[in-house]
């Protein structure tokens, strides 16, 4: 079962929703474990609960948009951890390019990004 660790803007919730039961399939056959950061317990340290639920994925899902890209909790922590992991060849980072923005100025230009190379509608 593959970890994944989702990321995104807690503007983009619906977004993140969405993903969710689009995922649901594969939870159901237990070839994905996604989490999110409403798992973390009340009382937890966030920082130390997202960098450990981080640090244990296999798959970064960043949901990016205006809102990701501006956020600095999500761009500049969540995101420079997951490309030092995948530099050290410990996780796979997947950009879901959920609306226009300027990603392409952006490290994640140099990553396969969904759907159709962050084409969006």
């Amino acid at each position: 079962m593959a970890k994944a660790f989702i990321s995104y803007s807690h503007a983009d919730e619906k977004i993140k929703e969405k993903l969710h039961t689009h995922l649901a399939i594969l939870r159901r056959e237990g070839k994905i474990d996604a989490w999110q950061d409403q798992e973390i317990l009340v009382g937890a340290n966030l920082n130390q609960t997202i960098s450990f639920a981080l640090s244990s994925s296999e798959l970064f899902i960043a949901i990016v948009s205006p809102d990701y890209l501006n956020s600095n909790y999500c761009y500049e922590k969540e995101f420079q951890q997951a490309l030092e992991l995948q530099t050290a060849g410990k996780i796979i980072v997947v950009p879901i390019i959920a609306e226009h923005c300027d990603w392409l100025n952006s490290p994640f230009r140099e990553i396969k990004a969904v759907p159709n190379d962050g084409e969006t509608n």
